[in-house]
């Protein structure tokens, strides 16, 4: 069957058409607008707990709880919300693809979040340590700087100074009847 010239001249055409077509939507398609996410702070907690964002969107948190300041701060670090008054509101805007667990920084662990920004995370360096900062253990007599070598054992100090009160007022009744 021979083709006809007028056949190849449309499917040229068309072909064309298409390849314009296809090209000029593409180029004309706008870049997404960056959008803000609303997450209420109510019953001691963030609703909704989990939300998943684009790069460049805002969440702004606003406290619905009476009488009661609230905060988000993660977990690692990334972000984090000054105190948020009742009816107040905080915004955050994520620049950063990843995933951030935060918790309230007044009540803690009990009020738990999680914003999901899609994308692939960026590699971030980790922090250089301080040369003279060590891990605090969560103990006690790590948390009193006022005992370099620890808190004291049982009261030591305590017995050491009342004995010692104890030979200064012996020394004195002492005194007082050899001198009468």
């Amino acid at each position: 069957m021979p083709v006809r010239r007028g056949s190849v001249v449309r499917l040229t055409l068309v072909t064309a058409a298409l390849l314009v077509f296809g090209m000029t939507g593409g180029a004309s398609a706008a870049p997404r607008a960056a959008q803000t996410i609303d997450i209420a702070i109510q019953n001691f907690s963030f609703q909704p707990n989990t939300i998943t964002i684009e790069k460049g969107d805002t969440v702004r948190w606003t406290n619905m709880d009476s009488g009661v300041f609230h905060s988000a701060i993660s977990i690692y670090p990334g972000f984090f919300t000054n105190p948020i008054g009742i009816g107040q509101v905080n915004i955050v805007r994520f620049d950063k693809a990843g995933t951030f667990d935060y918790v309230c920084g007044i009540h803690g662990q009990q009020m738990r979040g999680q914003i999901v920004v899609s994308g692939i995370p960026e590699p971030s360096e980790a922090p250089t340590p301080d040369p003279n900062a060590h891990l605090v253990q969560d103990t006690y007599a790590q948390a009193r700087p006022d005992y370099p070598s620890g808190a004291p054992v049982d009261g030591q100090p305590f017995l050491y100074g009342a004995v010692a009160l104890a030979l200064v007022a012996l020394a004195r009744v002492a005194w007082v009847l050899n001198h009468p």
